[in-house]
């Protein structure tokens, strides 16, 4: 097969723009007005995806981190059709369980368009504990298992377990089955309490495949160097991680 890889285009800042903060003391006005009018831009002009970066502390960067990045494009998902929703969020200070939820429901609300930019986090801390942040290694390491947790739930509804009835769903509840993950961090039974869009039959047969979980978080593992210096630059990129299955997945290095 042909390598289909193509640069990704995005729109960057939607969840941080300054914008956001006149909006925060105007009565009238929603933080989401402004990413509303770009989002729509954005999809008339055919970009791939809307990218919503996150940092966890104050006045780290600007405006970035003002607003949440899941909430925020679980709001402009009403308002597009076709744009890609990329949302950044971090494996250091959020539990497997609760990213699949989150970002299933997101597929769900979306149809389809939900994206994580896996992070590790290199500030904010100070908001989650009085311990020190973990080392670039141990938050990789966890970032892996997270990654490896996140996409068993989202198999735990195989092929089949949802499909259309005669008017209505038909659940079949052998085909929704535990992961029983015993890891070094976590520890999940499963299944997944929500329906994966990956087990999702659509009336029109077309097999819809939900956010395939992108693993550039081990690829960066394998590459890191403690010598290295972060930068603020983005590549972005959308892979193919097996035959009929998409990855969206901005690399980033924002942490």
């Amino acid at each position: 097969m042909a390598d289909r890889r193509r640069p990704l285009k995005t729109v960057t800042g939607v969840s941080g723009a300054v914008s956001i903060y006149d909006a925060a003391i105007d009565p009238s006005t929603s933080t989401v007005a402004s990413a509303i009018e770009v989002a729509k831009t954005a999809e008339a002009n055919k970009i791939d995806g809307l990218f919503a970066a996150d940092l966890l502390s104050f006045g780290a960067q600007g405006a970035i981190g003002a607003q949440e990045p899941l909430i925020f494009l679980a709001a402009l998902s009403a308002v597009t059709t076709h744009v890609g929703l990329i949302a950044t969020v971090t494996t250091t200070f959020h539990h497997p369980f609760n990213l699949a939820r989150l970002f299933g429901t997101l597929d769900h609300v979306s149809n389809g368009r939900a994206a994580w930019n896996a992070v590790t986090s290199s500030l904010g801390e100070e908001n989650y504990s009085d311990l020190d942040l973990p080392s670039p290694e141990e938050r990789y390491a966890r970032a892996a298992e997270s990654l490896e947790v996140v996409n068993a739930l989202f198999d735990s509804w195989k092929t089949g377990a949802l499909i259309q009835g005669e008017g209505s769903a038909v659940l079949d509840p052998s085909r929704v089955v535990p992961i029983e993950h015993r890891g070094k961090y976590f520890t999940v039974q499963g299944p997944l309490n929500i329906p994966s869009c990956r087990s999702v039959a659509r009336s029109n047969s077309r097999q819809v495949s939900l956010l395939e979980v992108s693993n550039w978080a081990l690829a960066s593992r394998r590459s890191y160097s403690p010598l290295s210096q972060p930068s603020r630059t983005r590549s972005p990129t959308r892979r193919r991680s097996a035959p009929g299955r998409q990855s969206w997945g901005a690399e980033t290095n924002y942490r």
